[in-house]
């Protein structure tokens, strides 16, 4: 039993061994006949002259009417408050020309017309007061001012005769009463010595001398004393009343002086003062007699008329068509009435519902191959069953705008069928314009192009290199660009 085992063991590990062998040498084989798979080339596009390349141009175009009338917009020169609407016509009317299309409720500009009145009528009133009243403030200013130079004449006046003619008096006064008193002093003095000598010789009775003697002395005692008296007197009249009276007088002088000049002043000013507060009552009256003149012009907007026949529509037709927003907005958008508005937000257009046009946006690279009378193919989105037939009318002179790097140009094509009923504004259509054909340019197909800040490039194959080349980049349809300059017949250029 255990040689078996050993038996079946060495078999076992050579079976083994030989299928490691088989499986190693089939490996190998096998990496032997592995190709490496080389990577997709760049898809790669020969650069050739055609011979015969007409345009193949499709435009997104809107369906317009030939003739049709914004009304004016109700611009209010003056109010700028909201208005009720009172009466509108629906959208989609047939108008005649004379039809009130919209009539805005005027309560509140009549109320700001009533409250201009008034205030017209009081600036009128105080106007007229204040020009009534000029005169007589010019007159009280006058009189003032002559009682105020009389009063600086005068206080010069004084100044002048007390310094001049009554001070000098007054000195000469004081000293000839000085020398009076002490005169009649010094002889009362004298008479009482000669009666003292007198008596001392005499033999009058004694009563008598004495009271002779007594009543000249007593004399010469009130002379001194009235001596003294006028000394003192002079004294404080020279050394208290003179310069205090002085001083009043130069005060007086100095103070009437800059009163007048003071007053001069003030009359100016009040003067001036009364004339601008004249020119601002009189500019305030013109600015609001100008304000009640434009509330009434504005009152006469509140009624809209058409001015021509037709089907209405809310809204600046030619805005609507351009800025790609539909014509029938919705219900929500829709002024009705009752509601409140501004005037300057509403528009109205009349359009005549006969003839029909269609306006496309031409881009810059096709816009010198469009000319009037260019003929065109019309395919109305909602008319499936229909083609039109149309012609160039109008070309916008300057571009509208920037789409996807191209300016565009707004284009008017004039359909040409007699049967337009079933058209109305703002059907999406599609015009394929029917260009002449080119002979011996080169064209590429447009997805070679790549644009880089405002420059256009192609990537040239040449041997192993690829490379960038600017190039100038001409017409183009959906499909195909002509280049101008930059790459040559026979290139080689890859789609990036």
């Amino acid at each position: 039993m255990r040689c078996i085992s050993l038996g079946k063991q060495r078999l076992f590990r050579f079976l083994g061994l030989c299928f490691l062998v088989w499986l190693g040498l089939g490996g190998l084989a096998g990496f032997a006949e592995e190709k490496v798979e080389p990577k997709d080339s760049p898809q790669v596009y020969k650069v050739k002259v055609v011979t015969d390349f007409k345009p193949d141009l499709s435009l997104k175009g809107v369906v317009m009417p030939q003739e049709f009338k914004c009304l004016p917009q109700i611009e209010m020169k003056e109010f700028g408050g909201d208005f009720k609407i009172e009466s509108i016509l629906p959208q989609g009317t047939s108008v005649k020309s004379g039809d009130i299309i919209l009539k805005l409720d005027t309560e509140p500009l009549d109320k700001e017309i009533k409250n201009t009145v008034e205030r017209l009528d009081n600036l009128k009133f105080d106007f007229a007061q204040s020009k009534e009243r000029l005169p007589l403030d010019e007159k009280n200013s006058a009189q003032d001012l002559e009682r105020a130079e009389i009063r600086y004449a005068r206080a010069k006046e004084q100044l002048k005769n007390y310094t001049e003619i009554e001070w000098p008096l007054q000195k000469d006064r004081d000293a000839l009463s000085m020398k009076w008193s002490e005169g009649r002093l010094a002889d009362q003095i004298t008479e009482l010595e000669q009666l003292v000598k007198m008596y001392e010789e005499s033999e009058i009775a004694s009563k008598t001398k004495d009271l002779v003697l007594e009543r000249t002395k007593r004399d010469v005692e009130l002379s001194k004393i009235s001596l003294e008296l006028s000394k003192r007197e002079q004294a404080f009249r020279h050394n208290v009343e003179h310069p205090k009276k002085l001083e009043d007088l130069v005060n007086e002088g100095k103070w009437a002086k800059e009163d007048l000049e003071l007053l001069k002043k003030r009359t100016a000013m009040n003067a001036d003062k009364s004339k601008e507060s004249l020119g601002n009552m009189e500019f305030e009256l013109r600015e609001q007699t100008e304000r009640l003149e434009h509330l009434k012009n504005d009152l006469s907007l509140c009624t809209l008329t058409a001015g021509s026949s037709g089907v209405l529509v809310y809204g600046d037709l030619t805005k609507l068509l351009v800025s790609d927003r539909p014509i029938f907005k919705e219900l929500d958008d829709i002024p009705v009435k009752g509601d409140s508005v501004k005037p300057d937000r509403l528009a109205f257009t009349v359009y005549a519902p006969e003839k029909y046009g269609v306006m496309v946006s031409v881009p810059e690279s096709v816009r010198f191959l469009v000319e009037n009378g260019l003929k065109g193919l019309v395919l109305i989105n909602a008319l499936p069953d229909r083609s039109f037939h149309a012609a160039v009318s109008q070309i916008a002179d300057l571009a509208d705008g920037k789409k996807g790097g191209d300016a565009e140009y707004s284009t008017c094509l004039k359909l040409e069928e007699a049967d337009l009923r079933r058209l109305q504004p703002g059907l999406s259509c599609t015009v394929k314009l029917d260009f002449k054909a080119f002979e011996g340019v080169i064209m590429i197909p447009s997805k070679l192009l790549i644009e880089r800040k405002g420059k256009v490039f192609v990537k040239v194959k040449k041997d192993d290199a690829v490379s960038e080349q600017e190039v100038f980049a001409g017409m183009s349809d959906n499909n195909n660009t002509i280049i101008l300059y930059g790459i040559a017949t026979g290139d080689e250029l890859v789609f990036p």
